[in-house]
């Protein structure tokens, strides 16, 4: 259960006007989850938000609709919040909304691997990228585990 304060509703119902048909509006949604992954330690992505320090302003922390003001209502159901710095905080200048496919653009880079989970060199010539996801396999394992499987199936 999600404490009152960091929701921003009052156990009779939404204080803050903006519910429809007594559910959640989309943006307080995103408001309130906004809160909870930077603030509640026991929230399953508090490693990615507030364990890394990003924070949630003051102004919109304190306010819902100190938040709908300064980012307006979803253009869409399909987009969601993004920070245009990455690493930055939750904040009017740092945020927009944004579909699943900007956000891909944003994201914090990762480190890829040398070897892959056998010892085998993950080099180009050793590698196989998968078209559609670029998800990468080694070749060599990829090639072993193929043989055993149809080896088995016989």
């Amino acid at each position: 259960m999600i404490p009152a304060t960091v929701t921003g509703r009052a156990r009779s119902g939404y204080r803050h006007g903006d519910a429809r048909r007594n559910r959640q509006a989309p943006e307080h949604h995103t408001w309130s989850m906004m809160k909870f992954r930077c603030c509640n330690p026991k929230a399953t992505s508090f490693e990615y938000y507030g364990d890394r320090g990003i924070k949630v302003c003051k102004r919109w922390l304190d306010s819902y609709e100190n938040f709908l003001a300064d980012m307006g209502r979803k253009p869409s159901p399909k987009h969601s919040i993004e920070r245009i710095d990455n690493d930055g905080h939750y904040e009017p200048g740092n945020c927009k909304w944004a579909t699943r496919a900007e956000q891909m653009g944003n994201r914090r880079a990762y480190k890829i691997r040398e070897f892959c989970t056998k010892g085998h060199r993950m080099n180009p010539e050793n590698t196989y990228i998968f078209p559609n996801t670029h998800r990468r396999r080694c070749r060599e394992c990829f090639k072993n585990w193929h043989k055993n499987w149809y080896e088995g199936a016989q």
